[in-house]
């Protein structure tokens, strides 16, 4: 959902809207988020629904998503699939994971784990990390090699839950190296568990030189995302 237009271009887009898909999907976005403008779901739904109309590929997808959440329309899952089905066919990878996860759950369509694997697997194929830590759960039970290549993957890619799991099975096997790889990635995403495990490693010395404070700032870093929360 990356936006091309600033605030200064609010007006040309509103002017040129109705005639040109891009724009319309670009102030969706704007009045979906409440970016430079009051949000409205309402009318970023009747944009997004315009545009989506004229193909617009990401106005597919987050017309699906209104209707999967209720979001300026009435809540419909099954047309946020039909959606998400149009939309995944053209390559988007969020639409891929959203149908992968409404065939999983049987939300909008029969529930069809086979056919929600095929997506989660197009997803994490085509780059997107979140559908990499779900497919490396949905190996991790038959086969361990598959899922930490998945976690792997979805880690290199950024995901904080990939890149924890990821080092997590490295530290079970002894390799230290990607262990802290992977945990280091997490702990940037600002995973508290991230932090922990390697407050632990630094106050250790397991496989990086000991250094008490390192794993304290590590371990008050933890603590302060918990405390966040509550």
């Amino acid at each position: 959902m990356k936006m091309q237009y600033s605030k200064t271009d609010i007006e040309e887009l509103e002017r040129i809207s109705g005639a040109d898909p891009s724009a319309a999907y670009e102030l969706g976005l704007r009045y979906y988020a409440g970016i430079y403008v009051k949000q409205d779901l309402r009318k970023a739904f009747a944009l997004f629904r315009s545009a989506a109309n004229a193909g617009n590929v990401g106005a597919m997808y987050l017309r699906g998503k209104c209707h999967g959440e209720g979001q300026g329309i009435w809540k419909d899952p099954e047309r946020a699939v039909k959606w998400y089905m149009r939309a995944a066919i053209h390559g988007h990878r969020q639409a891929m994971y959203d149908l992968a996860e409404s065939y999983m759950h049987g939300e909008g369509v029969g529930k069809n784990s086979e056919e929600a694997m095929k997506w989660y697997r197009k997803a994490a194929e085509s780059g997107y990390g979140p559908a990499c830590y779900r497919m490396g759960e949905l190996c991790f039970h038959d086969d361990k090699e598959e899922a930490l290549q998945w976690f792997s993957k979805g880690g290199e890619l950024n995901d904080d839950l990939s890149a924890y799991s990821a080092g997590m099975i490295y530290y079970s096997k002894g390799d230290y190296e990607n262990a802290i790889k992977f945990l280091k990635i997490s702990a940037e995403q600002d995973n508290s568990d991230a932090y922990l495990r390697l407050s632990e490693m630094y106050l250790s010395g397991i496989g990086v030189a000991k250094n008490e404070e390192k794993a304290k700032e590590l371990f008050e870093r933890a603590n302060r995302n918990v405390y966040e929360l509550l």
